[in-house]
């Protein structure tokens, strides 16, 4: 019984309780209710039976896209039914072909009813199927997205992993005294990209943290070489943004600059918030010479890439991504609407 229900019956109950109430209606409104009644029972069961008629033709034929077949049956099911509509009032009224008021009633009334209960009930099933039919696309794009965002982040991940690994060895051979704090801060970075990260979004200050957090490693490894400015204004509110976004470019601006072959290094970073609108800008030292060999690097920009293809699936038309070379600085702004 409740799968009998599960099916949608109980709809159609309702909606044949209610047309049922109608005919009830319009026949007791009558002083001649007891002549018209016969009349508008069978009137009744001709408009039930074309619009269930109409109904079953839609799902069957429709769904196949076929068509020819849907409009060859539906024509035959109006053709039909005004038939049995036409026969029945003739019958019911004691029709004689006088060509009085009871002629254009028959013939053009019935009919008509006939046409307009098959033409809702299609136009109907056809709107439900189409918006059935959105609904499963969209749902399948939803599916896709995720499973594109899922892969982009686990690549992510395993990136700034290999690059942080990679610099602890370089520096457990130089500055080994620096490897407990580097690990402190790697600890709590690595916290925050396998569980935060997995969310579909994180509040804005945590990510801010989380940045904090790298480049306090960083300035334990680079020491007086680094000269930085970072201006990230308190974050007031629940803003949220997609994990993971502007760490990347961090990432890469300490990436570049420490691997040029200046005294000094210098990376200026900007946040702020306004107007339900996220900008963030860095800007790092850089040589071209030292651009071009890691760029032949087949792994290198992985995480840039993978970064730029989640703006893609997450802010569509909703972002705006610049990156220029300024004489011996590289500089990204990057403009986000906040959640």
């Amino acid at each position: 019984m409740n799968k009998f229900f599960e099916k949608g019956i109980r709809r159609h109950i309702l909606f044949c309780m209610a047309l049922l109430s109608l005919f009830c209606l319009i026949i007791f409104s009558s002083r001649y209710y007891k002549e018209i009644t016969p009349r508008a029972i069978f009137l009744y069961l001709l408009v039930l039976c074309s619009i269930y008629t109409a109904r079953w033709i839609s799902r069957k034929w429709l769904l196949k896209d076929k068509w020819m077949l849907f409009i060859l049956f539906t024509c035959i099911s109006i053709a039909l039914f005004s038939t049995i509509g036409v026969i029945g009032f003739a019958y019911f009224m004691n029709f004689k072909f006088d060509g009085g008021d009871n002629a254009r009633f028959i013939f053009v009334f019935i009919p008509g009813l006939v046409i307009l209960s098959i033409g809702g009930a299609s136009f109907l099933a056809i709107t439900r199927i189409a918006v059935r039919q959105q609904l499963n696309e969209a749902n399948v794009a939803r599916q896709q997205k995720e499973r594109e965002l899922s892969l982009l982040l686990s690549q992510l991940s395993p990136h700034f992993l290999f690059n942080t690994l990679n610099n602890l060895y370089g520096l457990s051979i130089r500055q080994h005294e620096t490897i407990p704090g580097l690990l402190l801060k790697l600890s709590d970075l690595l916290r925050y990209s396998v569980y935060e990260a997995r969310q579909h979004s994180v509040l804005l200050k945590d990510e801010v943290a989380y940045i904090h957090n790298y480049i306090a490693m960083e300035k334990i490894r680079l020491g007086q070489r680094l000269i930085i400015n970072t201006h990230m204004e308190e974050i007031i509110g629940r803003v949220k943004i997609a994990p993971m976004l502007f760490i990347v470019f961090v990432e890469n601006a300490f990436k570049h600059a420490r691997n040029t072959t200046d005294e000094k290094i210098r990376i200026d970073m900007d946040l702020s918030v306004e107007n339900s609108t996220i900008y963030f800008s860095i800007r790092n030292s850089y040589s071209m010479e030292n651009m071009a060999r890691m760029s032949s690097n087949k792994n290198s920009g992985l995480g840039i890439e993978s970064t730029i293809k989640r703006l893609q699936l997450l802010y569509p038309g909703e972002y705006l991504l610049e990156r220029q070379k300024e004489n011996d600085r590289y500089k990204v702004q990057l403009q986000l609407k906040a959640w």
